[in-house]
């Protein structure tokens, strides 16, 4: 295996941050891709709702012209205007079937979203409100009906094995052929999230992690974790992360598989940031990163100094960016 020095080497990650003065065919991607060669592609998220009203940042992304897109979550927000404020504070169970079809559609048919999608591969994972409602978990009553739903706007053939598992909307797609190879590994932390604010609680359930557990056995020189929620976030109040025994149980499996050149990117905050444990991690013997790209059309610019604040942590190793954003992922191959 390469060393991870070398690997880190050979890709330049950084998150492309653009503010507020920035301006048919249908892909189905295969599960294994070892053919295509990716130079670099696009990801964020948090897009629609009702918070904004800006939606370009598609616009420029296709102006970046990347090989593909990866969302990281919120595609749409299903809560309408009056239950996505009252979700914040008070779990409920509430769910409008007609108003989840049409903000999907809204996303979808979005005039710049269409043209990437109708030109260039995109694959995505939901988080918590195009799932359902804000901190979404297992007891969500509607999430088989999201589910088709989701599938739907990322045009998922009617006989592809996403729709046909019994559970959940996790997958992987690998790019490339030896050391020009890297796997996304889109994560499911929705469908089986306890629900509990106890840190030994589970993120993914045990079908999903034996699941993981095979997607990690191949060898590409890098493997991206898609997760809508942030990864090495360990120490907010206000945002949501990782169960503490999950994040362990993660570390401990990507050290089992002696697994090099492992990335995290992750969406749901409205701010963009670059993370990265704050030492090297004894099980893995090298640093994790993480980046974190939302929001698409949310953004936190009026609670920068809260942000800020929320940021200072140990785990933070670049400044905050809390306009909107989408990250951009180039390999020098």
């Amino acid at each position: 295996a390469m060393p991870v020095s070398a690997k880190y080497n050979l890709i330049k990650l950084f998150l492309c941050f653009l503010c507020l003065v920035s301006q048919v065919k249908l892909f189905y991607i295969p599960q294994d891709n070892t053919n295509k060669q990716i130079n670099n592609f696009a990801f964020g998220s948090c897009f629609g709702g009702f918070l904004s009203e800006r939606e370009d940042m598609f616009k420029t992304i296709n102006k970046v012209n990347p090989d593909m897109f990866v969302w990281s979550g919120d595609v749409t927000y299903l809560d309408n205007h009056y239950t996505s404020f009252i979700n914040h504070f008070i779990s409920t169970d509430h769910f409008d079937n007609d108003f989840a079809e049409k903000s999907f559609n809204k996303t979808f048919n979005n005039e710049y979203y269409s043209f990437l999608r109708k030109n260039k591969p995109v694959m995505g994972v939901w988080d918590d409100h195009d799932f359902g409602i804000n901190n979404s978990n297992k007891n969500f009553k509607h999430k088989e009906v999201v589910k088709s739903l989701f599938l739907d706007f990322m045009e998922e053939p009617e006989n592809s094995a996403r729709r046909s598992q019994s559970k959940g909307i996790q997958t992987s797609y690998t790019f490339g052929k030896g050391h020009k190879s890297f796997k996304i590994i889109l994560l499911d932390v929705r469908y089986y999230k306890e629900v509990s604010t106890n840190p030994y609680s589970d993120m993914l359930g045990e079908e999903q992690w034996d699941w993981l557990e095979k997607e990690l056995d191949s060898e590409e020189t890098f493997t991206f974790l898609v997760t809508g929620t942030q990864f090495l976030n360990i120490k907010r109040f206000v945002t949501e992360n990782w169960y503490l025994k999950s994040r362990e149980r993660l570390f401990d499996l990507i050290g089992k598989k002696n697994k090099s050149g492992v990335i995290f990117l992750s969406g749901d905050v409205h701010f963009a940031e670059f993370l990265r444990t704050p030492c090297i991690h004894p099980k893995l013997g090298y640093h994790i990163y993480e980046i974190t790209s939302s929001g698409l059309s949310h953004h936190s610019v009026f609670a920068q100094p809260i942000v800020d604040y929320l940021a200072n942590g140990e785990n933070n190793i670049a400044t905050v960016v809390t306009d909107f954003n989408f990250g951009l992922t180039e390999f020098n191959w």
